[in-house]
């Protein structure tokens, strides 16, 4: 997640599912590094370090669809959701979701990308 304006639908979607750990990356300026606001969810402001550490690890990834983000997620084998922001956006979300690497969504409702999980085979021609 970059734009602030989603940390809503995150926080709303974590509240009823407490068990899911989340690390969030926003761009919010005035944020500290890293705000913890449970055991389970921290926002984090954007270092490009610290991201791709936890894309490594994660299970799944959701994301507005920027490019580079999507590539990661795709190079490591990361099923994505994609929640599109704008017009580019919207085109690497179908583009990915035509290559099964994930799907995308008009809202945050992480649901959708567990759910989606288990049906993910991870194509190994972007390796």
């Amino acid at each position: 997640m970059l734009n602030v304006g989603f940390a809503e639908q995150i926080i709303d979607w974590h509240n009823a599912h407490k068990d899911v750990r989340l690390q969030v990356f926003w761009d919010k300026q005035d944020a500290p590094k890293e705000l913890p606001v449970d055991e389970t969810l921290t926002f984090h402001r954007l270092d490009s370090t610290t991201f791709l550490n936890y894309m490594a690890d994660c299970e799944a990834y959701a994301s507005t669809g920027g490019f580079e983000s999507i590539c990661e997620a795709l190079y490591l084998q990361k099923p994505v959701m994609m929640i599109p922001a704008h017009i580019e956006q919207e085109c690497n979300a179908f583009d990915a979701a035509i290559s099964g690497a994930g799907i995308a969504a008009s809202e945050f409702n992480l649901s959708n990308l567990l759910e989606f999980v288990p049906s993910y085979m991870p194509n190994t021609m972007f390796n």
